[in-house]
């Protein structure tokens, strides 16, 4: 793992500040519910009402005359089903999506980290606030099992690299529930993701 050493407190962008930009970036956008017409928002919805009363019944019979959920991985939707039951449906899919993007620049600080010192992954997580596919997915498409994914399989990507290269058990079982939390969100984002990402990673281990 790429470390400088000696490097001063000052010269470091705290977590905590890139936090609170996402949030003030983000944060308004979710409170205006910009995402709630986006193009696959309600679709999400109504899986996850679904779920909100039938948790492990995938079979929906008040939709399209009865299809099986189990065609799109389901834990986003259930996360959302779930909360509904306090915050309302439309609330739910708000706060399980504001989560996802103060996440997101936690998961790319840590996968950067693997490969710079902690100045620079600073301002990579810092720029993710601003990466216009990934607003382009959250307030335009909806895709918000595509952004859940994506950001759980980041998350496992320095689990992963941890086990490659120290060989400890409980950093493969982290690197594999997360990896399947990440497929339960969005199945084709981690299998794209692996081709992209695992290869790369495993060679860093290798070099380490």
């Amino acid at each position: 793992m790429f470390r400088t050493p000696g490097l001063a407190n000052s010269q470091k962008i705290p977590l905590f500040f890139i936090l609170l930009v996402a949030f003030a970036v983000h944060g308004p956008l979710l409170l205006m519910q910009i995402p709630s017409n986006s193009y696959d928002a309600n679709f999400h919805m109504s899986m996850a009402a679904h779920y909100a009363n039938h948790w492990f019944n995938p079979w929906n019979e008040n939709s399209l005359a009865g299809f099986s959920q189990t065609t799109y991985p389901p834990l986003t939707q259930q996360w959302i089903g779930l909360l509904s039951h306090v915050f309302g449906l439309l609330r739910a899919y708000l706060l399980v999506q504001l989560a996802i993007v103060i996440m997101l620049p936690i998961a790319v600080f840590r996968f950067a980290r693997l490969w710079v010192d902690e100045l620079a992954a600073g301002y990579a997580a810092l720029g993710s606030i601003f990466i216009g596919e990934f607003s382009l997915l959250v307030y335009e498409d909806g895709q918000i099992g595509t952004t859940s994914s994506t950001v759980l399989f980041v998350f496992a990507l320095p689990y992963f690299y941890a086990w490659l290269v120290e060989g400890k058990k409980r950093d493969l079982l982290k690197a594999m529930l997360i990896g399947l939390a990440a497929s339960a969100a969005h199945h084709a984002t981690t299998l794209f993701g692996s081709m992209f990402f695992v290869g790369p990673i495993a060679w860093l281990a290798c070099i380490d």
